[in-house]
């Protein structure tokens, strides 16, 4: 698919902007699927169960490394070669991803899903930025002033597109609040299949425990950050056309690897400090695969949207995509927003996708 798409670029009258398009398209795509994962981690039957996050986190390991397999057995099928290539960078990105996946699986419950998908969208778009700027020597456009002086409208539409990503927060809970109409959103969600069953409310969390909620968001915002910084530094290192950078082949199948490698690891050390955590696989098979599937999608589409358009922008675009998702998901799905909460946070929602689009189109020739 993506080779396809590649050669409608290439074969575009102006490639270049076919392509900053494309990579958009990936980076949003990439992002509504990761925003609408972590739904699945809050349904009732799993908080009452109280399943471990390292399961919800094998889940996931297991749908990308049979997502990896599939790939591969199709490139064999269509008599594809080489077949796989293996890619040490794909491995140490799933390094990085499998503690990102844990923190913010165990933030949720911690501060919620809005939250704590805040936090880790806004730092690791902070972080992607200043890696992409300060490492990886991706420029952004320079404008002019009166007597010459440069200035750059990156770092605004980026400062806008945080604080649109805050507003669908902080807006629409201090309106309701205001109007008595509105709990935490997403933190006590009902059950994903039955959206008229009733809420489990739950008492509020003690300072320290929302404390370890946001230091776990944080980290695992800077480690998806490094998650995709690896795949640039990758690119970089590894022959151009290699298919070890192919989503659809090879970087996937060693990602897969790698992240069932270090969620093995993960459980075996958890088996080994206390006893192993159960797996509840008639509560956890549904919610578990939904969550896996989409986050496969997410990881194929986001990755594409950097091997083309590196961190600095695309990290911006696809986590402001996945909050607006996450945040859609509380107001259509579980009606959490209505009002004047719910204008406020169109607004916001506006604010954060067009600052997003704005500072694609930042991004140097």
């Amino acid at each position: 698919m993506f080779c396809i798409l590649d050669l409608l670029v290439l074969v575009h009258p102006h490639p270049h902007i076919m392509a900053d398009w494309l990579t958009l398209a990936f980076a949003y795509a990439g992002g509504a699927c990761m925003g609408s994962y972590p739904i699945f981690v809050k349904t009732q039957p799993v908080l009452r169960a109280k399943v471990h996050p390292i399961i919800f986190q094998s889940y996931k390991s297991a749908w990308v490394g049979a997502t990896g397999i599939v790939l591969l057995a199709l490139r064999a099928l269509f008599q594809a070669s080489p077949i796989y290539i293996f890619s040490p960078w794909g491995v140490l990105s799933a390094v990085a991803w499998v503690p990102a996946g844990l923190a913010v699986i165990t933030a949720v419950p911690l501060i919620g899903v809005g939250t704590t998908v805040f936090i880790f969208d806004a730092c690791t778009t902070i972080f992607a930025f200043v890696a992409g700027l300060a490492f990886f020597n991706e420029s952004v456009k320079e404008y002019r002033g009166v007597g010459g002086s440069v200035y750059y409208m990156a770092p605004v539409y980026m400062t806008t597109a945080i604080m649109g990503m805050a507003g669908l927060i902080i807006l629409p809970r201090w309106l309701a609040e205001k109007q008595g109409s509105m709990s935490e959103p997403l933190l006590t969600a009902p059950d994903a299949g039955h959206p008229e069953s009733p809420k489990v409310l739950s008492p509020p969390p003690p300072p320290v425990t929302k404390a370890a909620g946001y230091a776990l968001a944080v980290a695992a915002g800077l480690l998806s950050a490094t998650q995709y910084a690896l795949v640039t530094l990758g690119k970089r290192l590894t022959p151009a056309g290699s298919e070890a950078l192919d989503p659809l082949g090879s970087w996937t199948a060693s990602f897969g690897i790698g992240a069932i490698a270090v969620n093995t690891l993960a459980i075996g050390g958890l088996s080994l400090i206390s006893s192993p955590p159960a797996l509840h696989p008639r509560v956890t098979r549904v919610p578990g695969s939904a969550a896996g599937i989409l986050y496969c999608a997410s990881l194929l589409l986001t990755t594409a949207a950097v091997q083309r358009g590196g961190n600095a922008v695309v990290m911006a675009q696809k986590n402001a995509m996945s909050l607006v998702v996450s945040g859609a998901w509380g107001a259509l799905w579980y009606r959490e927003i209505r009002g004047k909460a719910l204008l406020a946070w169109c607004v916001a929602a506006a604010i954060t996708l067009l600052s997003s689009l704005l500072l694609g189109l930042e991004k140097a020739a």
